[in-house]
C-alpha cells in the first residue's frame, strides 16, 4: 500500500472505485428494501375487476404464497448444488493456475493468480445467490403490484433487477481494488505494479 498512500493520483483513483463500489452495494440495499415493501399476506388496494369481483381471493393469495415457497425453494436447492460443482472447479483450476505461473523472479506470481481467482468466483457467486433469493421474492411481490397497476409491479420488477446490476458492479469493483491494495506492495520492485494514467 505505500505506493497508494505515496502517490496520490493513484491513491485517488483507489479510494474512488472503493468508494463507488460501496455506493453500489448500499443502492442494492435500497432497493432491497424497496422490494420488501410489498406484503406478501396482504391483498392489493384495488382488488376488484371491473364487474365487481375480487381478483386475488384468499385462496388465490394463499396459492400465490405457497408457489413462491416452492420457486425459493428449487432455487436454492438449485445454486447450493450449482455452486457445490463450480467451487470445486473453482478450486482446480486456481491450484492449476498456481502451479502453470510460477516464474523464476517471483515464485509467488501463481500463487496471487489464484488468490484472485477465488476471492473473484466468491465474490460472483455471492451476488448471483443473492440475486436469485431477491428475484424469488419479487415474482409474488411483483404479481401483487400488478393488480395495483402496471406501474406498480413494474417498480417492484426494476427494483429486483437493480438489486443484483448493483450487487455486481459493487463487489466486483470492491473486489478489484482490494486486491490491487492488498497486492500492489507485495512486489520487491515497481516494475511490474499497474501503472495509473
Amino acid at each position: 500500500m505505500a505506493n497508494v498512500i505515496e502517490n496520490p493520483e493513484v491513491g485517488e483513483q483507489v479510494a474512488v472505485a472503493l468508494a463507488g463500489g460501496v455506493i453500489a452495494i448500499a443502492a442494492s440495499g435500497f432497493f432491497v428494501r424497496e422490494v420488501m415493501k410489498v406484503d406478501v399476506n396482504t391483498k392489493p388496494k384495488n382488488n376488484t375487476d371491473k364487474a365487481g369481483n375480487e381478483i386475488i381471493t384468499d385462496e388465490k393469495l394463499t396459492t400465490i404464497e405457497s408457489l413462491r415457497v416452492m420457486v425459493n425453494e428449487g432455487a436454492i436447492s438449485f445454486l447450493n448444488t450449482e455452486y457445490f460443482y463450480v467451487g470445486i472447479f473453482a478450486f482446480v483450476l486456481s491450484v492449476a493456475l498456481g502451479f502453470i505461473l510460477i516464474q523464476d523472479g517471483d515464485e509467488f506470481a501463481g500463487l496471487y493468480t489464484a488468490i484472485n481467482l477465488l476471492v473473484g468466483a466468491t465474490l460472483s457467486a455471492a451476488a448471483g445467490y443473492f440475486g436469485m433469493l431477491i428475484a424469488t421474492a419479487a415474482n409474488t411481490r411483483t404479481t401483487l403490484a400488478c393488480v395495483d397497476s402496471m406501474t406498480e409491479g413494474l417498480k417492484v420488477s426494476f427494483a429486483s433487477g437493480a438489486v443484483m446490476a448493483n450487487a455486481v458492479v459493487g463487489l466486483g469493483i470492491l473486489g478489484v481494488s482490494l486486491m490491487y491494495l492488498i497486492f500492489e506492495s507485495s512486489s520487491a520492485n515497481g516494475n511490474d505494479r499497474v501503472e495509473f494514467q
